[in-house]
């Protein structure tokens, strides 16, 4: 998964951003901190456990930006 960091439209390098699941026995997140590249962008990779339903939190230092998802692992 990759996470996007623009601020006013403009690509924010060198940007942490950090990730979290709340349910790390359905799904876990790595790393839990990466910097952004060039492109505003970090990527992380979300594992999933068991079946379940688990929400990842993003978190970027600059702007306190925060944004969540919900992963769904089926199998």
């Amino acid at each position: 998964m990759s996470t996007e960091n623009k601020l006013a439209g403009c690509a924010v390098a060198n940007d942490t951003v950090k990730a979290a699941s709340n349910d790390t026995s359905i799904a876990t997140v790595t790393p839990s901190k990466a910097k952004t590249n060039a492109n505003g962008q970090a990527t992380f990779t979300i594992t999933g456990n068991k079946k379940g339903s688990a929400r990842v939190t993003f978190k970027e230092s600059t702007a306190n930006l925060k944004t969540k998802t919900t992963v769904n692992v089926t199998k």
